[in-house]
């Protein structure tokens, strides 16, 4: 469990919980690190959003059913007074609602819900625009942060704030503004040289796929994407690894991986090799960079950057 912010006078504390194993939220003992009881947390909760059941921690989880399973303990054990927000887009989470003893708020995308965004559309620098409905009203927003997979993120953070009072006006106001954290769909404009994307805080299954659609988004004759590992697939590791490269390549980028052929069998090891492929692409052209936390991509970035004699915009 990670405090996400908090600041004096505010009464709500947003926090993310993570399982790690099987009743690794629900255990009375340590399982694999920390635990958490599910009945003493998901009680202090005003209210619990869950944005999707991804391709993630299946080494530990199993498979899809698992991280699904792992995810429902927290919707079960939320208190009467509290609220839960499930993104109606994934059938999995959906399927969640029944498992609530509370009210349920839906959003979406592209399924019915209480909370929607409609007439979805990007700007070159893949910061989505849309119509806002809900409620409480609607309204245009623009986000400031990049790529088409936060346009659910916004719907969640925006179910929870109006639910809470905020008024719509001023949902929107804060989305325009708020920025992402460090090394998460950053979209820089190297001077003289191409656009680069760079997304390598972590990496699943979904967000790579994200990325890769949000790189064929640019404009740019040549696109290519520097991939590393995908870590804690488990089983499905190399099935997904290939999947990533398959959309990728059909979508037109060439797939490079970082330090692993998981991706096929153009690959470069180390920085050097990594920011040597990155100079070959120049003005007019878009890249993609990408890894989990383990394959360190943020350090081909850095080196690419001094390497152009210029950090990147």
């Amino acid at each position: 469990m990670s405090i996400v912010a908090e600041r004096d006078g505010h009464a709500f504390i947003p926090a993310a919980l993570e399982a790690g194993a099987p009743a690794y939220l629900t255990a009375q003992e340590p399982v694999g690190g920390t635990a958490i009881r599910v009945p003493d947390t998901a009680a202090a909760l005003l209210s619990l959003i869950v944005t999707s059941v991804d391709m993630a921690h299946v080494e530990y989880l199993g498979d899809l059913d698992g991280v699904a399973r792992a995810k429902g303990e927290l919707v079960t054990a939320l208190p009467a007074s509290g609220l839960a927000v499930l993104n109606l887009d994934d059938p999995r989470v959906r399927d969640m609602a029944s498992l609530s003893p509370c009210p349920v708020l839906g959003y979406a995308v592209g399924a019915d819900a209480e909370v929607r965004a409609e007439d979805v559309t990007l700007d070159r620098d893949l910061r989505a625009r849309f119509r806002l409905s809900s409620p409480w009203g609607q309204t245009e927003i623009r986000l400031a942060l990049h790529g088409v997979q936060q346009v659910p993120n916004a719907l969640a953070a925006a179910t929870v704030a109006l639910w809470c009072g905020v008024p719509i006006e001023v949902v929107a106001a804060a989305l325009a503004v708020r920025q992402g954290s460090p090394w998460r769909m950053e979209v820089r404009h190297v001077p003289g040289g191409p656009v680069l994307v760079v997304d390598c805080f972590n990496a699943i299954p979904a967000s790579a796929e994200a990325a890769v659609r949000s790189l064929a988004a640019l404009p740019g004759e040549r696109k290519l994407a520097v991939l590393g590992l995908m870590a804690e697939l488990g089983d499905q590791s190399e099935s997904e690894h290939r999947r990533i490269a398959r959309v990728a390549e059909e979508l037109g980028i060439e797939v490079v991986g970082y330090e692993t052929g998981l991706y096929g069998e153009a690959y470069v090891s180390g920085v050097d090799e990594a920011v040597a492929l990155l100079r070959t692409i120049g003005p007019g052209d878009a890249a993609l960079v990408k890894g989990s936390r383990v394959a360190r991509l943020e350090d081909v970035v850095r080196a690419y950057g001094e390497a152009e004699g210029a950090p990147c915009q």
